[in-house]
């Protein structure tokens, strides 16, 4: 509808419905062929950064829960940045279906009681988070590339967590996962789209209680400190992506960075443009 192409090729902008425009996380492209009636058109997803206007334009309303909740899924964001310009009125936020790898940035929001981070790229979730979202009581984080234990001891630090889901994430082939989180968030109910039972809750304590057990706890802690410089250096690349994106002046250099972000991540957007993290 009010389909709009100023040259042989060039950019189109649709409306919807309604004449309302569509948000410009779409850009297409159009090439007419003047020889036959007809109009080809191709498209290209273009990664976006979470802005006010963004923000602003995203569907929020009441979910089938009874949240009110703000959607930002399905925009390719590789990062948490700006949410504090959306105040703390939101029942929960999605970002499904972004390329988040490093969850932070969150400000205060003392309401927010759900989070959907589903099919994203996580690897890492900061202490800063717990803190930010005291009063979380669900998260989904299916679909991620959590792998250890010390990548989701963090978890432990949501005291009112009650429905986790790490479902499709390596760390959940690890050996006691399931008796692992049930130790360390002990006030969650369901886990992987499952209510946890009390015999479970009695083996994780019996398990965690014995020295083998304990052993597995120091193994976690050691290893959260062996960390240390990798964190580190991932904070670094994630400045550095923040650096690209910010002079990204183009629709070609975004549609390179978005290129980039999917064949390797973060990792080869650095190697794209020669930064060192």
């Amino acid at each position: 509808r009010n389909v709009k192409a100023n040259t042989e090729v060039g950019k189109v902008a649709f409306d919807d419905a309604l004449g309302r425009p569509l948000d410009p996380i779409l850009v297409f492209a159009t090439r007419f062929n003047l020889s036959e009636p007809t109009l080809n058109l191709t498209w290209h997803r273009v990664a976006m950064r979470i802005t006010p206007e963004l923000v602003s334009s995203s569907s929020h309303g009441i979910n089938c829960l009874g949240e009110f909740l703000l959607d930002l899924r399905g925009n390719l964001l590789p990062l948490i940045e700006n949410l504090g310009t959306a105040t703390d009125v939101y029942d929960a936020i999605d970002l499904s279906d972004n390329q988040l790898s490093i969850i932070e940035g969150f400000p205060p929001y003392p309401r927010l009681k759900a989070l959907y981070l589903a099919n994203n790229h996580v690897v890492r979730i900061t202490e800063t988070v717990p803190k930010s979202i005291p009063c979380l009581e669900t998260m989904i984080l299916s679909g991620n590339r959590l792998r250890t234990f010390s990548e989701i001891e963090v978890l432990g630090r949501f005291k009112n967590l009650v429905t986790l889901s790490l479902l499709d994430n390596p760390v959940c082939a690890t050996p006691n996962y399931r008796n692992f989180v049930i130790h360390k968030v002990p006030s969650l109910r369901f886990l992987d789209f499952q209510r946890i039972r009390d015999s479970e809750r009695k083996e994780a304590k019996q398990l965690f209680g014995t020295n083998e057990g304990r052993g597995t706890l120091a193994d976690v802690d050691g290893s959260r400190n062996l960390g240390f410089k990798e964190i580190a250096n991932a904070e670094r690349s994630l400045d550095l992506l923040r650096k690209a994106i910010s002079n990204a002046t183009s629709v070609e250099k975004i549609r390179e960075l978005e290129g980039a972000l999917r064949r390797g991540g973060i990792e080869e957007v650095l190697r794209v443009h020669r930064l060192e993290p």
